[in-house]
């Protein structure tokens, strides 16, 4: 009977341990996410400096040239991924996009959802 009671009396004090830990945790997060609420808001200042950083890289991005490194970049890849060699490929443009994911991402996505697509049975189960 004895061993029962230190038994029970471990348990208690290892739940309440846990327990207290993770209060302790909470309340140490939530002043945490309270201190930097107050500190990445500064208001309307922080507002146009990023406004005139925005600035700045559109007008580095709309300057910026294809220098024939990057050309010779593309078109190393495209040799290497169609099997055509480099020789044979003439490209006509290379042009930036103002896409928000890049086109090889998109791929990349669409082929992820396809997949998931195809195990699921076209997303009906």
């Amino acid at each position: 009977m004895e061993s029962l009671e230190i038994g029970i009396v471990t348990t208690c004090i290892g739940v309440g341990t846990v327990f207290g830990v993770l209060a302790v945790l909470t309340i140490v997060i939530w002043l945490l996410n309270k201190a930097m609420d107050s500190t990445v808001f500064l208001g309307e200042k922080n507002e146009e400096v990023s406004k005139q950083t925005a600035e700045i890289g559109a007008a580095k991005k709309a300057n910026e040239e294809i220098t024939p490194t990057i050309v010779a970049a593309i078109m190393a890849a495209v040799a290497t991924t169609t099997g055509i060699p480099a020789e044979e490929l003439k490209f006509l443009a290379i042009r930036r996009t103002d896409a928000k994911l890049p086109v090889w991402a998109a791929a990349g996505l669409n082929e992820i959802i396809a997949e998931r697509q195809r195990h699921t049975g076209g997303g009906v189960r």
